[in-house]
């Protein structure tokens, strides 16, 4: 298994979530200090509310790219040791542009959107809702509040939406064999303590540990030079 990372995707992304930072901090510090200096409770009362909307916003967007992009919660690191067994053939794209899901598998099978979900405990898929049962305490959740932490969204939407977009594209780059490419989704669960319950999920959901098998058991579709030509359309580094 090959991993290509774009590099500058990664650091644009870092980027974006210290601009996030920075602006919070000075809203929420900033916002205190000019509500101070002023004189008229009304107008302090609205600075000051005012500033801690924005500062709060700002903070949630800056743990959302933290999450996404932070090396400590950074995927690609579990999804290439799950993967490594596979030969060079596979390759695993690391963000590999704007538009595309973070991580998508190129390889015989054709490609894979991998849509990694590294949340913890009891997860369950019926009547097509999600449902993810937080085993924190009432209390602890409140004291982590500025904590970043992820949450289990809509999995099976993101990876309609990353498929839809990776379709796009290979139409767009590689029109003469676009039709002929396989593609296809999988939400993978990253983390050890979680348990999963689906029913009716159409996109394939597995566990980290299966998904070097789920991989490598797919029908083989494409040669060697076409591989080639895949991870070049997807890719930008």
């Amino acid at each position: 298994m090959r991993v290509v990372v774009n590099a500058r995707a990664l650091k644009r992304g870092e980027r974006i979530g210290l601009v996030y930072l920075v602006g919070a901090t000075t809203c929420l510090v900033g916002g205190f200090f000019v509500s101070y200096s002023l004189t008229d409770l009304g107008t302090q009362y609205l600075a000051s509310i005012g500033s801690l909307i924005l500062g709060l916003f700002l903070w949630s967007r800056n743990q959302a790219y933290l999450l996404r992009w932070g090396r400590q919660w950074r995927q690609d690191g579990k999804l290439r040791d799950a993967l490594k067994a596979l030969d060079d053939r596979y390759q695993l794209l690391v963000a590999p542009r704007r538009r595309l899901p973070d991580f998508v598998a190129v390889g015989p099978m054709g490609v894979i959107v991998l849509i990694a979900c590294p949340v913890n405990g009891a997860v369950q898929f019926h009547d097509n809702h999600w449902y993810h049962d937080d085993t924190r305490s009432r209390l602890m959740r409140w004291l982590l509040w500025f904590a970043p932490r992820p949450s289990l969204g809509n999995p099976s939407q993101d990876a309609e939406t990353g498929l839809a977009a990776t379709r796009e594209r290979l139409a767009q780059r590689l029109p003469e064999m676009a039709e002929r490419i396989p593609t296809q989704a999988a939400i993978v669960f990253t983390q050890p303590k979680v348990t999963l319950r689906v029913e009716g999920c159409s996109v394939p959901t597995l566990l980290l540990k299966s998904l070097r098998n789920h991989v490598s058991h797919l029908p083989k579709a494409l040669k060697q030079a076409e591989i080639n030509e895949v991870v070049g359309s997807l890719i930008d580094v």
